[in-house]
Order: structure tokens, then C-alpha cells, then sequence
């Protein structure tokens, strides 16, 4: 055997300070790549090859071992004997990682060839090369609690050299975690007790430019989120592949140059060229990026590459699961009413393609994901056909709380059986949507709910949507009490896809919903700056209404913001509803205009004024006239009843009538009714909606400008009051910043 290169590594892994034992030409030891308390690396010469196999239990790849020890792939081949040596590993530069006292914990050593080595004091005046159960601790640590204390910002990096420029080139205090980042879709790197380190200080994350540090710097924002004071994530100027903080200063760049980190990288338009995908996608509506705030569009994001399902319909699932678990205690007024969190989400697809079904396990898979799921039980039902049936349900859960989940698969059956007479679904949906109460007065059985606190999700294809809600449902109420969501197919996947690690977020959202929860009967009101806002969002929506059936089938989309803005604000740990949660419920809304519209026709409607609404937009400026209508009817509509649908039309502005009498004729005029098209009333939320721009210090109303720089959370405050959130000066005695729509806590 030539055993030149097993001897290389094994002097390699010596220099390391990695155990190994070897037994001939096997060699097993700890994996210089990762933080290996027990043996995990085995190696053997293959003769016949000539060369060294390595194989790491833990995951690590070969080329992170070799890396970690300073090796190429040439020193493993036995060919590359009577090259000269490599050279050994040598420590360029040494990093200590104190405890708050000063005391020292622990060592990372860079080494060149690069590679990063751990080692901590063993009390003899030596050191062990693994860290085993001490204390792990951000870099630079007795310097944070100051920092926090005084309330000045904190740049979170990615590694020791670019902390220690920082502190060198811009005097600000610096730091980041040992392990560095992870890769997207991989376990984060981030450890809870660094976010008790960072509990109440300003900190801006600052990731390097590639997509590992994205990942992490968004990782690191959703464990920071409701623990530190304010948090941000941006990237540095230098726009080249692996760029870092330190070739940020190298190039002149200040901390004033530092741009906002990209969202995450989406595949909505993935496979464009497949007519499986286009056929799905072809005039749907899109969900504008607002609507993917706080932890629920954090999910959305990074489930996004792992799923075929349509991010909007995994959030509008999301949205119905939470607004359950969030309960009935916590509400806003809409007119005098309590309204909770309560969200009812109809999912609309074509079969199959329409990933419905994948929608709501994905969904499901994160909510149940979270412990809030068995603390705060929900009841997961199916099967709405009868009143009656779903308050026995509810009644037999009263020792839960009445809080339930009724998902119903096929809705088209609920509909169907809305319409037998005597069926009392429809009424009794619409009462515990109201306000968690509903009754039948069934002599032999009659039967009450009071304080129900139910989310109803249904999906149902556009056909059968079109032919079973009838003009009752729509006229009732029962349609509008859902949010419509257009589902389709958003790529293919062919593969088996691991989905990403979610726990980091499944801890938020479980802290989030056992913090609503014990708010108890609490009315949670707008910020000013939200106040202002609402403003416009409700003289905009009920001023641009859309006309007809669309009209009606949304005719509760005020209500909806402030119920869906009350979810993001609970689900963000905030009293208050602020702009950010009232323009992602807007957004959602918005979304649900467009998928009515995109299901039904501008301006069509179900069942026989559907029909006729159809067949009208069909003729153009032609028209119909009462014989051509008898004739779409097959002659089974009487004159009165086809009078009654064209007054209906005509009445919601939809159509307007001519008539025409020919030259000579001494009969009655022809009449004939003509399609009157009108405009999309939604679009005009786009205004809204776009008023802060994605990555814009959101909203200074100042001459309507907005902030000159992209990190105003940060800027260090002058003495005196000043907003915690923008960084302003504020006046003496006020609570709240009234120069941002951001709503910031004054200090």
C-alpha cells in the first residue's frame, strides 16, 4: 500500500487537534468540519484506487473536511507522492469568545490554507479542540450589555474579521455567532441563547451577498423579531458574489450605503413554458407582495420553492388556522360590533391542478408544527351539510371552547344542500360568523350555540362554484362571508421535495398565539398613524365598490381588513394595529376581489342572471332581444321572469335598454338589452397599496418624502424625545411618532 496521502491526513488531523485511532489502513476520528463531540469520521485507503474514501456519519461533505484541515483532493492520491508536501496548516488569526465578565470561554482560530478550528482552555494550561458543553456566546459579548443599555444599534455580521473592522473603522459595537450562516433550506446555525443575548438592543443583521447569507440574516430576523427592539436585515454595497462587510469599508462604502436585503427568491414563475402551469395561471390574479407579512409570509417564502401549491392559497390556510387558535377574545369594532379574529377562506381551483388540497397541507403541517396546536385545541371537522349537525358539533366541543376548524373539501355539496328546503346551513353559518351565536327551532330538537368560535375553509372547483351558488347564497350573505382565493399549479416539481426547516418560525408563531391568547376580552385599537390610513383604505374601498353580483359577493371587504389586520398584529405581539398589518390585510383583500372577479366575469353572476349576464357580454353592442333571451332559456322562462333579470341588470348598471322600430311598421318597437361594461374598481387599491415601496423606511408624511437612508431605525437619536422606530424628534409629552406610518413607540 502506498500510504502517502493516508499519512497526510492523518498529520493533518493530529495538527488539527482532532482524536483519531487507526486500525491498519482504516483511520476513524473527529470531523474537523463541525463541532464533533463523539467520533463521526471514518477514512480508509483504497489501494486498488489509489486513493483515500472518506466518509463523515454526520452529514458533512468531503470537501468541507478537506477545507477544514487545509487539504486539496490531490493530497489524496497516491500519484501525488513525489510532489512536495503540502504545507501544514498555519494560524493566521485567533478570536476569543469571552462571557460577560471577561472571562475567557472559548477560541476560534482562522488558519491558512482557510479554515476555522475551536478550541477552549482546559485548565492546565493547554487547550481541547473540541467545545463539548461550554457556554456558547456571541463574539465581542462583554461589550453588548452596554450597547443595549444605551440603546445604540448593534451590527450583526457574519464573521469575527468583519466584526472587528466595524468596531475598528466605524466605532460602533459588532458581533456574530461562531457558527456562521447556514444554507437556504437547511437547519439554521443560530442558537436560542443568542437571542437572549440580543433581547431588547437595535440590531441590524448584515448579510453577506450570497444566498447562504440571505438565509441566514432571515433566520436570524425571525428569531429576533419580538425580542429585540427593533430589527432589520440589509446587505452590503459591493455587488459581487460573496461580498462582505469588509469589502463593503474597503471600497469607501459608510454604513449610510448598506441597501435592504432582497426577499426571498420565489419560483411564481417557474416553468412559463409548460402548458400544465400556463393553463392553471392564465389571467389569475397575482397576490401582491404586502400580503406576505410578519411569520405567516415568512412561511409562505420559505415554503415557496418545496411546493407546486400557490403561495396565496398557503396563506390564506394559514390565515383560517390562526384566526382559530387566535380565539375569540381579542377584537376590534366595526360598527358598534365585536369582531375577532375569525377568517373563513373558500379556496378556489380546477381539479387537481389547482393544488388545493397541497395548499392546506402545507399550511396544516406548520400550524400543527407548533405546540400552540395541542395547548390551544382546535377541533378539525369536515362535512357541513346541515345546521343542525354543525351545532351538535359545537356543543359537544364546549369543553374546548367551542373553537373548531371545519375544513369541507367539497364545498359544491354545502351549497347543494343550502338549497333543500327546510336546510338550515346557510342561516346558521351566517350567525356564527356574525358573532359565535346561532340556534334552530327545530320543535323536536331545537338547539343553541352561544360564544362559538369557528374557521371555515372550503374548497371548490370554478365550475361548480358558478353552478350551485345561487342568487339566495349571494343575496343572503352566505358567499360574502368567505374570502375568495384562486388556487392553481405554480410549477412543477417532479422530485420529492424535503421541506425546509420551519422551526425557528413554528416557535414564534407558538409564543405569538399563547401571547394573544392571554390578552383575555381585549378591544386592541389602530395606531394614529394606522388611524390615518384606514381612512383612505375605507373611503377607497366603499366608494369604489365593484357593481353588481361581484359587488355583492364581496360586500364585506371593510370588514375583512380590520379582521385579517388584527390576525398580522397578534400574530407580530402588538396591541395595536399598525400600517404594515392593515396594508397586508388590504393586500389579501385585494387578492379576493380578483379572484371573484377572475371566477365569475367582471361583472357576471351565478345561476340564471349568470347565464344572461354571459350571453349579453357575448352579443356585444348588439344585444339580445326578449326572443333570443326566451330562446338562451330554451323557452322555460316565462316574460316576467326575464323582465325580472334585465331590470336586475340594468338596476345594478350592468346593462341599458333601446329600442327600435323599423321603417313602415306599425307594431310594437323592438326592445333590446345591451351589455354595459365597467371598469375594475379593485385596481384603484394598487394606490394603496404601493404608497411605501418594498424595502422603503415605510411612510414619513412629511411632504410625503420618505426617509434619505435605508437604515432610519437606527439613526442615533439626538437628546429628547424621539421615535424608537424612525429615529425623529418628536414633541415633548407626545406617545406615539406622528411623522411615520410605522406608529413608533416614543422614548
Amino acid at each position: 500500500m502506498n500510504d502517502s496521502p493516508f499519512v497526510t491526513f492523518q498529520d493533518a488531523m493530529q495538527a488539527a487537534g482532532m482524536r483519531t485511532k487507526v486500525y491498519g489502513d482504516r483511520l476513524d476520528g473527529q470531523c474537523p468540519a463541525h463541532d464533533d463531540t463523539a467520533p463521526s469520521l471514518s477514512v480508509r485507503y483504497d489501494d486498488a484506487a489509489g486513493k483515500v474514501l472518506l466518509n463523515c456519519h454526520a452529514g458533512c461533505s468531503s470537501d468541507d473536511v478537506l477545507a477544514a484541515l487545509g487539504l486539496s483532493w490531490a493530497d489524496l492520491y497516491a500519484d501525488q507522492v513525489d510532489e512536495p508536501a503540502p504545507a501544514r496548516p498555519t494560524v493566521v488569526a485567533t478570536y476569543q469568545y469571552r462571557a460577560e465578565d471577561g472571562a475567557l470561554l472559548y477560541e476560534k482560530q482562522r488558519l491558512h490554507p482557510k479554515s476555522f478550528r475551536q478550541r477552549r482552555p482546559n485548565g492546565g494550561g493547554g487547550h481541547e479542540y473540541r467545545l463539548g458543553d461550554v457556554r456558547r456566546v456571541l463574539y465581542r459579548t462583554p461589550e453588548l450589555p452596554q450597547a443595549i443599555e444605551e440603546g445604540r444599534p448593534i451590527l450583526l455580521v457574519e464573521g469575527e474579521k468583519d466584526a472587528d473592522r466595524v468596531v475598528r473603522d466605524l466605532s460602533m459595537r459588532a458581533t456574530c455567532n461562531t457558527e456562521g450562516a447556514a444554507k437556504e433550506g437547511q437547519r439554521t446555525k443560530w442558537r436560542r441563547e443568542y437571542t437572549e443575548q440580543l433581547r431588547g438592543a437595535k440590531v441590524l443583521v448584515v448579510a453577506d451577498r450570497d444566498e447562504a447569507g440571505y438565509a441566514h440574516a432571515r433566520a436570524v430576523l425571525a428569531e429576533l423579531q419580538n425580542v429585540a427592539e427593533s430589527v432589520a436585515a440589509f446587505t452590503v454595497s459591493p455587488d459581487f458574489k460573496g461580498a462582505d462587510m469588509s469589502d463593503h469599508l474597503d471600497a469607501g462604502h459608510g454604513i449610510e450605503d448598506l441597501i435592504p436585503l432582497p426577499p426571498p427568491a420565489t419560483n411564481y414563475e417557474s416553468n412559463e413554458g409548460n402548458e400544465g402551469t400556463k393553463k392553471t395561471r392564465e389571467g389569475a390574479p397575482t397576490l401582491h407582495p404586502a400580503a406576505l407579512h410578519g411569520v405567516l409570509g415568512d412561511v409562505v417564502r420559505r415554503l415557496d420553492p418545496f411546493t407546486e401549491a400557490a403561495p396565496a392559497a398557503i396563506l390564506f390556510h394559514l390565515l383560517s388556522f390562526s384566526s382559530a387558535l387566535l380565539g375569540p377574545d381579542p377584537h376590534i369594532l366595526v360598527g358598534g360590533s365585536q369582531h375577532p379574529a375569525r377568517i373563513w377562506s373558500l379556496v378556489v381551483g380546477p381539479t387537481a391542478a389547482g393544488r388545493k388540497g397541497e395548499s392546506r397541507a402545507q399550511a396544516l403541517r406548520f400550524v400543527t408544527s407548533s405546540s400552540s396546536f395541542d395547548s390551544y385545541f382546535v377541533e378539525q371537522a369536515s362535512g357541513l351539510s346541515t345546521g343542525e349537525g354543525l351545532l351538535h358539533r359545537l356543543q359537544a366541543e364546549d369543553s374546548t371552547g367551542t373553537r373548531m376548524v371545519v375544513t369541507e373539501a367539497e364545498f359544491g355539496r354545502t351549497l347543494a344542500a343550502s338549497k333543500r328546503e327546510g336546510n338550515t346551513i346557510s342561516h346558521v353559518l351566517r350567525d356564527l360568523w356574525d358573532n359565535g351565536q346561532a340556534a334552530t327551532m327545530t320543535k323536536g330538537d331545537p338547539i343553541a350555540v352561544d360564544g362559538a368560535h369557528l374557521a371555515v375553509i372550503g374548497h371548490v372547483t370554478p365550475r361548480e362554484l358558478r353552478i350551485k351558488l345561487t342568487e339566495i347564497d349571494v343575496a343572503g350573505g352566505l358567499a360574502n362571508r368567505f374570502l375568495y382565493c384562486w388556487s392553481h399549479r405554480t410549477k412543477l416539481l417532479p422530485d420529492q421535495q424535503e421541506p425546509p426547516d420551519l422551526t425557528v418560525l413554528a416557535n414564534q408563531f407558538h409564543n405569538a398565539i399563547g401571547w394573544a391568547r392571554q390578552l383575555g376580552q381585549t378591544r386592541v385599537r389602530r395606531s394614529k398613524a394606522a388611524d390615518a390610513y384606514w381612512r383612505d383604505v375605507y373611503l377607497r374601498i366603499n366608494s369604489q365598490e365593484p357593481e353588481g353580483v361581484i359587488g355583492e359577493l364581496v360586500a364585506r371587504a371593510s370588514a375583512y381588513v380590520l379582521r385579517i389586520a388584527l390576525a398580522f398584529a397578534l400574530l407580530d405581539r402588538s396591541a395595536v394595529i399598525k400600517v404594515p398589518h392593515l396594508r397586508a390585510a388590504l393586500a389579501c383583500v385585494a387578492y379576493s376581489i380578483r379572484s371573484a372577479q377572475h371566477v365569475f366575469g367582471a361583472n357576471s353572476a351565478p345561476g340564471d342572471l349568470g347565464k344572461l349576464s354571459n350571453a349579453l357580454e357575448a352579443a356585444g353592442e348588439q344585444g339580445l332581444t326578449r326572443t333570443e333571451m326566451s330562446k338562451l332559456f330554451a323557452r322555460n322562462k316565462s316574460a316576467d321572469q326575464i323582465n325580472a333579470l334585465v331590470a336586475e341588470l340594468v338596476d345594478a348598471g350592468q346593462a341599458y335598454e333601446t329600442e327600435e322600430k323599423q321603417e313602415g311598421s306599425r307594431g310594437r318597437p323592438t326592445v333590446r338589452t345591451i351589455w354595459q361594461p365597467t371598469t375594475e374598481p379593485e385596481a384603484d387599491l394598487e394606490d394603496l397599496l404601493d404608497r411605501f415601496p418594498e424595502g422603503s423606511a415605510e411612510g414619513c408624511e412629511e411632504g410625503g418624502s420618505q426617509s434619505a437612508t435605508p437604515f432610519a431605525p437606527f439613526v442615533l437619536p439626538s437628546d429628547g424625545p424621539h421615535c424608537l422606530s424612525c429615529g425623529r424628534a418628536v414633541p415633548e409629552g407626545a406617545d406615539e411618532c406622528a411623522r411615520c406610518y410605522s406608529g413608533g413607540r416614543v422614548a
